[in-house]
């Protein structure tokens, strides 16, 4: 259980520091703000200094979420497939991965639509997180929850299967240099 609680608690605290880049970011993409400064300026004008959380629930609530599952459907399904199968090294790190990274698009994708949406609103126009997705099940249908998310896994897909790859290779030789040392 530690590594979904540990990519849960990284996700989260990432997300309460990052949340206002996040949402001028979204306010830039959409052209609804000419710059950064006139984004954040035209947030805190219309909404107050707690504008720029405006969203922060939804955006921890999805890194919370994203994160759990990436280090939590790893770690799982590297050790059942190297059981089930004997795979082992590189074969096994990328099968993992590859299969972390579709289980967190899977997961993660509504939360991301639902993030989005909110920081694109208008103030009043959603009431909670709750609103949000049933408004877009309601109006769109499931399939709404899963818009851009073939986009969206080729942005983290790759992510996950590099971090991943790169960690267990940082692993071995570290493992090792440990070894060689205790033996001198």
């Amino acid at each position: 259980a530690r590594p979904p609680l540990a990519g849960a608690l990284c996700g989260v605290t990432a997300a309460c520091l990052s949340t206002p880049f996040l949402k001028v970011k979204v306010r830039l993409q959409n052209k609804t703000e000419s710059s950064i400064f006139a984004a954040i300026r035209n947030i805190i004008t219309k909404e107050g200094p707690l504008g720029l959380y405006r969203g922060a629930t939804a955006a921890m609530l999805r890194v919370t979420v994203a994160s759990a599952a990436q280090l939590g459907s790893y770690d799982t399904v590297k050790t059942r497939i190297a059981n089930l199968t004997g795979l082992s090294g590189f074969p096994l790190f990328l099968t993992s991965s590859l299969s972390a990274s579709i289980a967190v698009i899977s997961i993660m994708n509504p939360f991301d639509v639902v993030q989005t949406r909110l920081f694109s609103s208008e103030k009043g126009q959603y009431r909670h997180i709750p609103h949000v997705f049933t408004h877009i099940v309601r109006t769109e249908g499931l399939a709404g929850l899963y818009r851009g998310a073939i986009a969206h896994y080729f942005r983290v897909g790759p992510h996950t299967i590099l971090i991943f790859c790169f960690w267990e290779q940082f692993k071995l030789i570290t493992h090792s240099r440990i070894r060689k040392n205790k033996g001198n």
